[in-house]
């Protein structure tokens, strides 16, 4: 019996913000279902609803919105009589003074040696790594010493310089010297849940990094969770490769989506239960997304999600996901995982927690770990008990 999951955390702060410069975050309080059903005339490629505004559940949304867009989205709330409300003035200086706040801490390397070991946490440990190769070419006579050293001056990694002697029947020696990485590539790394992990460049970010379309190397990324074979690129899904919601050059098209495909196609008779799990709106919802309506298995998907709702200690909706949502979406996993006849399909996104943003704040990390796993274990459990 297997279980699979799809992690699409979104957003995600990193360190360079500036694509951001002067974008603006409004709060969408819808207040009549009229509104609802028209909340399509307030989307378009280059607004990012960070979370999507709910009349049934009393949610308000979150729109980030370019400069460019500011008169054409306040006209849109006026017409659908929608208050304007702004939640952040600048994101680029919202999301700097997060970065500026945040913990800034360093994940713990180590090496497991019969010799020395050490946890990475004294900044004056060392670690010495010694290996010796001899090849031989019949061919050409060469004989190959390879000696490489690698010392960690602090608990990090260190730097790294590699040694390699060649020596042939002219006693000819090449000598070659390289500083190479400045973290180590171990395999037994400490990895805590109470901070978040930081790269150089990784801004709010909902794709990935592929270069397939013709504006790929200006615009890169497509949106995983709108890339599947289930009525794909129709709604809440875009032909731009610009758009947050870009949903690729066809279906099926990113290496990510052919990969859960391939496991979906060739486990189906053994996968049990399938979960994507996302951050903001407070939900665990079950197929269909693509269209306002349930699937087939509505009512074991829906018995089982009460359990996990039950175990929780966060309050979380139940509902089908395109009114969970309030809005339709093309492409998802969990519909795909579905219409291939995996039984329970659940998308998991986690409660709004903070005072603004999706941002999840590092010191409440760990809670929200342990309260999503409360609901996948129950589920786990019924499954195989």
């Amino acid at each position: 019996m297997l279980f699979l999951f799809l992690l699409t955390f979104v957003p995600i702060v990193i360190a360079k913000n500036e694509l951001y410069m002067g974008f603006k975050v409004y709060n969408v309080k819808l207040t009549s279902q009229e509104q609802q059903e028209s909340l399509h005339f307030l989307k378009a490629d280059v607004i990012d609803y960070w979370i999507k505004p709910n009349f049934k559940y009393d949610v308000t949304g979150l729109a980030m919105v370019p400069p460019s867009h500011f008169n054409w989205f306040e006209e849109r709330l006026e017409e659908l009589q929608v208050e304007k409300e702004i939640a952040i003035e600048d994101v680029y200086e919202y999301l700097s003074t997060k970065e500026s706040s945040a913990k800034q801490k360093v994940p713990s390397f180590t090496y497991n040696d019969d010799s020395n070991e050490t946890d990475g946490s004294d900044d004056e440990a060392e670690n010495n790594l010694t290996e010796e190769n001899n090849v031989t070419d019949k061919d050409n006579g060469v004989n190959e010493t390879e000696e490489t050293n690698v010392t960690s001056e602090d608990g990090n990694g260190g730097g790294e310089t590699k040694e390699t002697d060649v020596t042939n029947e002219d006693d000819k020696t090449e000598e070659i010297n390289a500083v190479t990485l400045t973290e180590s590539d171990e395999d037994d790394i400490t990895f805590g849940f109470d901070y978040y992990y930081r790269y150089s460049t990784l801004h709010l970010w909902e794709k990935n990094l592929s270069t397939k379309s013709s504006w790929g190397f200006i615009c890169p990324g497509v949106n995983i969770n709108r890339n599947f074979n289930i009525d794909w690129s129709r709604a809440d899904s875009s032909s731009s490769a610009c758009s947050h919601l870009y949903a690729g050059t066809e279906a099926n098209s990113e290496i990510e989506t052919q990969l859960i495909q391939s496991i979906i196609h060739t486990y189906k008779d053994r996968i049990s239960m399938y979960i994507s799990l996302q951050n903001g709106g407070g939900y665990i919802s079950y197929p269909w997304q693509y269209e306002f309506a349930a699937s087939g298995t509505f009512r074991q998907n829906h018995l089982l999600a009460m359990e996990m709702v039950a175990a929780m200690h966060d309050e979380y909706h139940l509902d089908v996901a395109s009114v969970a949502y309030g809005d339709r979406a093309s492409g998802t996993s969990s519909d795909y995982a579905r219409v291939n006849d995996v039984m329970y399909a659940f998308n998991i996104d986690i409660v709004r927690r903070g005072s603004d943003g999706v941002i999840v704040p590092e010191s409440e990390i760990v809670d929200v770990v342990e309260d999503v796993w409360r609901a996948v274990a129950v589920a786990a459990d019924r499954l195989i008990n």
